[in-house]
C-alpha cells in the first residue's frame, strides 16, 4: 500500500493539473475573495452639505460636520457646498455619495421656532425629506419651513448608490432628532414656566450632554479573517476534485488495461485502492496546509491556533476524501465520474456556505450546512479564528467529521472495488 501511495503519489506532483488543484487554484481563489471582501471594509463616503439657512446654528452645524479631525475619524466624510445646484450636479457627477439640504428657516425652526413650540404643539419640529437623483430635487421645503416653524432637510442621492443613500439619511435624521429633542426640552420648560426660555436656557439645551449614548463593542472574539476563511473554502473546493482523481484514474487504468498488469503482482484490490487514497489524502492535506501557511504569511490571515486548526484540516481532507469517493464509485465512466464529482462538489459548496463568506447567514442555509462535511469544518474554523472555539467544540467538529470519513470512505471502497474489479 505504501509502495502504491508513493509511485501514485509522485504521478500526481508531475502532474500539473494536480498542482492547480491541490495548490495554485486555491490560493489564487483566496486571495481574490479576500482582496475583495476586505476591500468593502475601507469604504468612505462624501456627504455634501449645503446651508441655505446661514444662521449661526447652521454654521456650527456645518462647521463640526466638516472638521478635519472628523474627516479623518471614520468613514463618512462631509464637505461643504455652496448651493442646491451645486449638490445636485456632485451627486449627478459622482463628486459626493450624496448630498443634504439645510433649509431657510432650520435655525429658526431648530431656536426660536422651539420657543414657539411652548406656544403651539407641533412647533420647531425638524423632518427628513428625500429626494432620489439630483434632478428635480426641489431644494428646500418652503411650503413645510413656514407651517407653524417646522422645517425639513432634504437628502439628495444616487439611486445606484443605495448605501451611501442610507448613510445621508441617517446622518440627516440624526441631525433631525438632535434638534427636536432641544425643541421638546425647551417647550417643557416654556410650558412648566409660563414663559418663553432665556438664552441661557437655551445655550444649555443645545449644549447638554445626551442621556443615553450608543457605542460598538465586540462580545468577544477578534472576527473573521475573510483570507482565512476563503483559504479554507477554496481550499475545500479544489479538495473534492483533487479526490475524485483516485476514481477517475482507477477507470482510466481498468480501461487502459494497467490494471490486470499491477494486479498481476502480489497486489490486492483493496491495497491498490487505499495506496492511491492516501497519495491523494496526502496530497490534499499538504494543499490545504500550504493555503494556510501562505495566506498567514502573504496576508496576513489569522486561522486560530496551530493544535486546533491541524486536526480539523486533516479531518476535513479525510471527510472529503470520503464523501468524494463514494460519488465518484457510483460512475462507470471517466466522464461519469468527473461529471458527478464536479455536481457534488459544487453543491456541497453551496449548501456549505463556502461562496458566502465569513458572518450571518440565512437560518435555512446555516441548518443545512450540518448536513455536509466543509460546513462543519467552515463552522468550527471560523470559530477558531474568532477566538470563540472551545476544546469540546473543535473535539465534536473533529469526531463528526471522522464519522463522515469512515462511513462514506468505507462505502466508497466497497463501491470502487465492486465497479472497477469485477
Amino acid at each position: 500500500m505504501l509502495v502504491i501511495a508513493g509511485v501514485d503519489l509522485r504521478r500526481r506532483l508531475r502532474n500539473r493539473s494536480a498542482l492547480v488543484m491541490g495548490f495554485v487554484g486555491p490560493l489564487v481563489l483566496a486571495g481574490v475573495f479576500g482582496l475583495l471582501i476586505s476591500g468593502t471594509s475601507s469604504v468612505t463616503f462624501t456627504i455634501g452639505v449645503v446651508d441655505q439657512d446661514g444662521s449661526d446654528l447652521t454654521r456650527d452645524l456645518v462647521a463640526d460636520l466638516t472638521a478635519p479631525a472628523r474627516g479623518d475619524a471614520g468613514p463618512v466624510r462631509f464637505a461643504t457646498l455652496a448651493d442646491t445646484a451645486a449638490a445636485e450636479r456632485g451627486v449627478d457627477d459622482g463628486d459626493v455619495d450624496a448630498a443634504l439640504v439645510l433649509p431657510a428657516g432650520f435655525g429658526a425652526a431648530a431656536g426660536g421656532g422651539a420657543i414657539r413650540a411652548g406656544q403651539a404643539a407641533g412647533d420647531g419640529a425638524a423632518g427628513v425629506a428625500d429626494d432620489d437623483g439630483a434632478a428635480g430635487a426641489g431644494g428646500p421645503d418652503e411650503e413645510g419651513a413656514g407651517r407653524g416653524g417646522a422645517t425639513t432637510i432634504t437628502v439628495l442621492r444616487d439611486p445606484a448608490s443605495p448605501i451611501a443613500g442610507q448613510v445621508a439619511d441617517s446622518v440627516a435624521a440624526g441631525v433631525s432628532a438632535s434638534f427636536n429633542q432641544v425643541g421638546l426640552a425647551l417647550a417643557d420648560v416654556a410650558r412648566r414656566t409660563g414663559r418663553p426660555p432665556s438664552a441661557a436656557e437655551v445655550a444649555a439645551a443645545r449644549d447638554a450632554v445626551p442621556v443615553l449614548t450608543l457605542r460598538e463593542s465586540g462580545v468577544s472574539g477578534t472576527g473573521v479573517d475573510p483570507a482565512a476563511f476563503y483559504g479554507a473554502a477554496m481550499g475545500m473546493l479544489f479538495l473534492f476534485f483533487t479526490v475524485g482523481f483516485v476514481a477517475r484514474s482507477l477507470v482510466n487504468d481498468r480501461d487502459a488495461g494497467i490494471l490486470d498488469r499491477i494486479l498481476a503482482a502480489p497486489v490486492r484490490p483493496g491495497e491498490l485502492i487505499a495506496g492511491r487514497a492516501l497519495a491523494v489524502a496526502a496530497l490534499g492535506t499538504s494543499g490545504l496546509v500550504t493555503v494556510w501557511v501562505v495566506t498567514t504569511v502573504a496576508f496576513g490571515a489569522h486561522w486560530g491556533p496551530t493544535a486546533g486548526v491541524l486536526p480539523v484540516l486533516v479531518a476535513t481532507v479525510l471527510a472529503i476524501a470520503g464523501v468524494t469517493l463514494l460519488v465518484a464509485s457510483l460512475g462507470r465512466t471517466e466522464q461519469q465520474v468527473g461529471a458527478l464529482t464536479s455536481l457534488v462538489a459544487f453543491a456541497l459548496a453551496l449548501a456549505g456556505g463556502n461562496f458566502f463568506g465569513p458572518g450571518p447567514k440565512p437560518a435555512v442555509l446555516d441548518r443545512i450546512s450540518l448536513f455536509t462535511p466543509n460546513g462543519w469544518s467552515l463552522r468550527i474554523l471560523s470559530d477558531l479564528a474568532a477566538g470563540v472555539a472551545t476544546v469540546e467544540s473543535v473535539l465534536t467538529a473533529v469526531a463528526v467529521l471522522l464519522v463522515v470519513a469512515v462511513v462514506t470512505g468505507g462505502a466508497g471502497m466497497i463501491r470502487v472495488r465492486r465497479v472497477i474489479f469485477r
